[in-house]
């Protein structure tokens, strides 16, 4: 299960919003149709500039057991570049069938 943040762009407390855990090749597979681009920040997450008061950007976390995919080849924390955190929805949803309470 890889991670996904909505980041105001520091590193820290108050810097992102929860985590929503799913499955890589799922997130792999939504970026693929989106158009989205990622870029590899490294092992540890980065700053991203313009950094800003809201959680905008959208971070993904791949740890060392998720297998590669073709967007996510190592672990570590990858921008989702283009998406602000607003438009992520289509990313973030559950996975078709299932069942929220």
């Amino acid at each position: 299960m890889a991670a996904i943040w909505m980041s105001n762009g520091n590193v820290g407390p108050g810097s992102t919003g929860p985590a929503i855990d799913l499955d890589l090749k799922l997130i792999d597979e939504r970026l693929s149709g989106s158009g989205h681009k990622v870029h590899f920040q490294g092992e540890d997450p980065k700053h991203i500039a313009p950094a800003t008061t809201y959680l905008t950007h959208v971070v993904v976390e791949v740890s060392g057991i998720d297998e590669p995919t073709a967007h996510f080849d190592r672990p570590g924390f990858y921008r989702v570049l283009g998406l602000h955190a607003e438009d992520a929805g289509f990313l973030i949803a559950p996975p078709p069938g299932t069942v929220l309470r």
